[in-house]
C-alpha cells in the first residue's frame, strides 16, 4: 500500500489515499493510508448481522473511492507517461498466471 501511495505522490495526484484490507473470513482488517500519509485500521470480528453490515459498507467504500481514481475518458489517457503504473513499472497485464504457474514448476524440481 505505500509503495502505490509514494508512486501516487511522485507521480503528481491529487488523491494519493489508499486502501486495503486483509481477512482470513471472520476477521477483519481494514486499513487506509490518508493523503498525509498517515496510517489508520479498523478492526471487525464477523459475528453479528451489524459486523457483518459493517463490513460490507467498508468493502463498498473502498470500492467507490477505487472506481473514482479512474479517469472518465478513454484507455489513453491511463497510459499517460505520469501513471502510476510508469512511475513504478508495475503493469498487471504484463503477468499471465501461465507463466506463474509454470514458474512454480520449475521451482518444484
Amino acid at each position: 500500500m505505500s509503495m502505490v501511495h509514494a508512486a501516487r505522490k511522485r507521480a503528481g495526484k491529487r488523491d494519493c489515499r489508499v486502501y486495503g484490507t486483509g481477512t482470513d473470513s471472520y476477521e477483519f482488517f481494514f486499513l487506509a493510508l490518508d493523503n498525509n500519509s498517515v496510517w489508520s485500521q479498523h478492526y471487525v470480528m464477523c459475528y453479528t448481522t451489524r459486523d457483518k453490515v459493517e463490513i460490507i459498507s467498508r468493502i463498498a467504500k473502498i470500492i467507490r473511492e477505487a472506481a473514482a481514481l479512474v479517469p472518465t475518458s478513454t484507455r489513453s489517457s491511463l497510459e499517460s507517461s505520469n501513471s502510476v503504473s510508469s512511475r513504478t513499472g508495475c503493469v498487471i497485464s504484463d503477468v499471465e498466471m501461465k507463466d506463474v504457474e509454470e514458474e512454480e514448476e520449475e521451482e518444484e524440481y
